[in-house]
């Protein structure tokens, strides 16, 4: 069983990669979804979630921060 978020059907698309403080977001499309999916990492690489838009990176961090103590 695979430990990786990104099932392998996945393609990266050519967009730039978000940081915000210790996370980064990377966009990935995968295979029967209309839209890309902004999946974010903590620096210490723990998978703290994904969204559907990049004004969603912040909430989706603080989501992550509020259920497991990082900050």
């Amino acid at each position: 069983m695979s430990t990786s978020p990104l099932p392998e059907d996945v393609t990266l698309p050519d967009v730039p990669v978000i940081r915000r403080g210790a996370y980064l977001a990377v966009c990935a499309a995968t295979t029967g979804l209309l839209s890309c999916r902004w999946h974010v990492w903590h620096a210490n690489g723990a998978y703290a979630g994904y969204c559907t838009d990049t004004g969603l990176i912040d909430l989706t961090i603080a989501a992550f921060e509020r259920g497991s103590g990082h900050r």
